[in-house]
């Protein structure tokens, strides 16, 4: 290992020109915190002080060094070895990939700014409600609202967009402007019975109390007024459960393989676990 070090005492961007300056063959590891992805393991891959690539969060090209020029609160090290596989995915000289990479950094830094904060696990879902009757969309932006189906984090669509960041961040902005995503409301998930609770219910004489499919009352009353069109806010008011009720009747009847939702399982998995935690 050749050169390595904090963060806190050089910046990526004055690594880098130490590297092109000495006109260095290797790889520049960072780790380090980035205000809209959090922690990144970066890699800048070097043949005689020239960028030929980057990799970070499970992306590569001229792309990735713009995110990994704005980490901070971390670590570097630099080594003469290079990974034979690693193949030259950027053609710009390491000076200009610099200007614009300052450029870039300045722009992402106002764009997230504007944007909701990227931090926090709030969720985002797409406007069933069309906010215009013109839909014109660009191409970008067709497909980041495509990424926020059944209700995700900011962060999380960047991390899985193909899209360079400072695009991605720019179409989920002018998206959230124009009202085509909007805040994600744990109450609208609309649930419906399974394939295994329609058996039960296909036996159930609706004469008396429902006492199935499971051993908590409440859970059940849920459960037989479940249609697959109601959301949840509809249910609490039929059932008169409060909002803390039916969401746990939901998660007790979904584990339970009675119902299923208009909701992916990873973005279930996430609203369980915040209410674990405010629980």
């Amino acid at each position: 290992m050749e050169l390595s070090g904090s963060l806190k005492d050089f910046s990526v961007k004055d690594i880098i020109k130490f590297i092109f300056s000495s006109k260095k063959t290797g790889t520049l590891s960072i780790s380090g915190k980035v205000k809209f992805y959090g922690t990144i393991e970066g890699k800048i891959y070097f043949d005689k002080g020239e960028i030929i690539n980057a990799e970070a969060a499970g992306k590569e090209g001229e792309s990735v060094i713009y995110l990994i020029l704005m980490a901070e609160e971390g670590n570097f090290s630099f080594s003469k070895e290079i990974d034979k596989k690693v193949k030259r995915k950027i053609e710009k000289k390491t000076e200009e990939i610099l200007l614009e990479g300052a450029k870039r950094v300045e722009l992402l830094n106002k764009l997230i700014k504007k944007l909701p904060s990227l931090d926090t696990d709030a969720l985002f879902d797409v406007n069933p409600s069309s906010p215009s009757s013109e839909i014109s969309l660009t191409k970008e932006e067709w497909y980041v609202i495509n990424l926020f189906k059944g209700g995700k984090k900011i962060k999380d669509v960047l991390m899985n967009s193909s899209l360079p960041d400072f695009d991605t961040l720019k179409a989920i902005l002018s998206l959230i402007s124009s009202g085509f995503i909007k805040h994600f409301e744990i109450m609208e998930i609309i649930p419906d019975h399974s394939e295994k609770a329609k058996k039960i219910l296909k036996d159930y004489s609706g004469i008396g109390p429902p006492l199935f499919p499971t051993a908590n009352a409440k859970a059940n009353r849920l459960f037989y007024k479940i249609d697959g069109k109601k959301n949840l806010l509809d249910l609490s008011k039929e059932t008169e459960l409060d909002k803390e009720e039916v969401l746990s009747c939901f998660f007790l009847l979904l584990h339970k393989g009675f119902v299923t939702s208009n909701v992916d399982s990873g973005t279930l998995d996430l609203i369980e676990e915040q209410l674990k935690k405010r629980s």
